[in-house]
């Protein structure tokens, strides 16, 4: 992650050279412009824009949310700036003062020193000998999972990775603002370049299907079926809207990888296996969208016939059993509906703050429907939306501002 960084500060110093001052560009239209040139953003998966950040995964990179409270869908949390990750990285690396220390209590002593890189001969953090790893550690806990490490864009001018969008400038020149992927100039900020790929379908679409098996393994056992009996069914289903059992895909809904099927049945595996023994398969994304609109009809009068011989034979109508799916149904159509017109294009004020408030609806609606989770030996519960991802469902609408 160091070297990472090193390397990224060598890039962003040159970059930086003529980033100081506006100049005259030729722009595609053939009008030269007076305008700066500035970095956009960061374009990154997961496991990438943790090692730019310098941070641990589940930690939101654009808000102060604590890691326990990352399920919180309606509460609006402080926006991270650079610059305060900056002071407080160096202030716990140089001086030995932590994030929440009281004014009075003694600082400890310096995990590093700026040194020379005897190699590069750039200015490098050397630790020092009070540096040992449970101090290390303890200072990065206390910063909230960041890394005591010099961030290469730090250096970068115009820019916070962190807000993944430009400071405002009030001139009337434009911004250059470049990215990986393309060339564009804005009257005042940038935009916010993110790929949601991993943060819907890879994170919060198949978090979402493996709850709904659980919630079909959990109505199995509450009308006294069978282990798998309503899961098998349900894949039977799936299996029932493609053309062939052998060529596994969709015919309205046309499959893209064939490896989606699979890892149906692998969510189905982690509910009865040890993780160790768990592998997900690579899937599509453009596939798990896909199916999670087939989710909904897969759903629909899924084990009724059961479920109403099972009610007759009750009684008292406090021991029948309701249809669970009805609900899932709604929760998994506000956030589809949510997550539509988060994709959609060009979107007016009104409709982003229409969208907010349908995103931040769609994940309480998941965690009502789906209240599984994991309790710590100390008692504590930790909803399994209680992660990064879908947590980002309640920056939709910035991301879009």
């Amino acid at each position: 992650m160091e070297l990472t960084h090193l390397g990224i500060a060598v890039i962003m110093d040159e970059c930086n050279e003529i980033t100081l001052s506006p100049m005259d560009l030729r722009f595609p239209d053939g009008i030269w412009r007076y305008a700066y040139i500035m970095w956009a953003a960061w374009i990154a998966d997961q496991q990438e824009m943790d090692r730019i950040c310098c941070e641990t995964s589940q930690k939101c990179k654009q808000c102060v949310a604590p890691k326990n409270r990352l399920h919180e869908p309606h509460t609006v949390f402080a926006r991270r700036k650079a610059q305060d990750v900056e002071r407080a990285v160096r202030d716990a690396a140089f001086n030995g003062r932590l994030p929440g220390q009281a004014p009075g209590q003694a600082a400890g002593p310096p995990l590093f020193t700026l040194g020379t890189d005897p190699k590069s001969k750039r200015p490098r953090w050397l630790p020092t000998l009070a540096c040992t790893t449970k101090r290390y550690e303890d200072a990065r806990t206390a910063l909230g999972g960041v890394h005591l490490i010099e961030n290469g864009l730090w250096r970068t001018r115009h820019y916070d990775y962190l807000m993944q969008v430009c400071p405002l400038f009030d001139s009337g020149l434009l911004w250059v603002c470049t990215t990986s992927v393309q060339l564009t100039a804005t009257p005042s900020a940038a935009q916010a370049f993110k790929d949601p790929m991993h943060g819907n379908e890879h994170g919060n679409s198949m978090l979402c299907l493996k709850c709904t098996v659980r919630a079909v393994r959990d109505h199995e056992v509450a009308i006294g079926l069978r282990p798998d009996t309503l899961v098998k069914r349900m894949k039977d289903r799936l299996l029932g809207l493609c053309d062939s059992p052998f060529v596994q895909h969709i015919t309205l809904l046309t499959l893209g990888n064939q490896k989606i099927l699979e890892g149906w049945d692998t969510l189905n595996k982690e509910m009865k296996t040890k993780k160790k023994e768990r592998s997900q398969p690579i899937v599509d994304a453009n596939d798990v969208s896909k199916l999670m609109l087939a989710l909904i009809f897969v759903l629909e009068g899924l084990g009724q016939p059961e479920r109403e011989a099972y009610n007759r034979r009750q009684a008292r109508p406090r021991d029948r059993v309701s249809d669970p799916f009805r609900p899932i149904i709604g929760a998994l159509n506000s956030y589809l509906h949510a997550y539509h017109m988060y994709r959609a294009e060009a979107l007016r004020v009104p409709e982003i703050e229409r969208l907010d408030t349908m995103s931040r609806n769609a994940l309480e609606n998941l965690q009502r429907v789906f209240p599984y989770g994991v309790r710590y030996r100390n008692g504590t519960f930790r909803s399994w939306f209680c992660t990064e991802k879908p947590h980002s469902m309640t920056h939709w609408a910035d991301n879009l501002t």
